[in-house]
């Protein structure tokens, strides 16, 4: 295997066992629009997208998306949302069960735990927040890994154990993701407060100590990833 083809073969043999996948397998795939974890190899394109590999200066995807550089380190594309992903930066993301179908607790408990699954090898986790119906995590991904790829990760392999855990099938989340980077003025830990009080809010528990489906860096210590095994 020549050293081209070999650094594209590692890194996503990273990316799975980050997220728990251990090494890929035939079931290990590109599905064409930023998430995998399910059969075949990536196209160069599409590896092209996975790794932030700079070949090209517009990058379209099965026709639905598209990413073009508007500066040395940042890049903004599209699906139905747009997004911006610049190196360095801290975001706050939101993802959504499709048809906003409702999660039952052990489904949440195995989402938590993937979410925090590449927590301090691929990004920081700051916080995570599972709610019912959606998901909320502040982010800074390390300087090579993407912001789309880390998320589409996250969104593929918990769909793939929720259906496995709850014998179901289909697509458990929205196709397109909210993200928005987190500006140099913000005060982050602020921000970080005022999402894990979400539940208190929606009138789930009377603290964010007390919702079992918030995790904070600053507090809870080491991620609790039981539920993947």
């Amino acid at each position: 295997m020549d050293g081209a083809r070999g650094e594209p073969d590692r890194r996503v043999a990273e990316l799975a066992a980050a997220f728990g996948g251990g090494p890929p397998s035939s079931a290990f795939r590109w599905r064409g629009r930023g998430q995998y974890f399910g059969g075949g190899p990536p196209s160069s394109a599409a590896q092209g997208h996975l790794h932030g590999v700079e070949d090209f200066n517009v990058l379209k995807v099965r026709g639905t998306m598209l990413r073009m550089p508007v500066g040395d380190d940042t890049n903004a594309y599209r699906r139905k949302l747009p997004h911006l992903e610049k190196i360095g930066k801290t975001y706050f993301v939101t993802f959504t069960t499709k048809h906003r179908a409702m999660l039952p607790d052990i489904a949440r408990d195995v989402i938590l735990a993937t979410c925090l699954a590449a927590h301090a090898k691929l990004h920081w986790v700051h916080c995570v927040v599972v709610m019912p119906d959606h998901v909320h995590i502040v982010t800074t991904p390390y300087e090579t890994y993407r912001l789309a790829t880390i998320i589409a990760s996250i969104k593929d392999a918990s769909a793939h154990r929720v259906n496995r855990l709850l014998r179901r099938r289909g697509t458990l989340w929205q196709r397109e993701s909210f993200d928005r980077i987190i500006r140099a003025g913000e005060n982050l830990m602020k921000k970080c407060t005022y999402l894990c009080e979400n539940p208190v809010r929606a009138g789930l528990a009377h603290s964010p100590d007390q919702y079992p489906w918030t995790w904070r860096s600053w507090i809870d210590g080491p991620p609790r990833t039981a539920a993947l095994h």
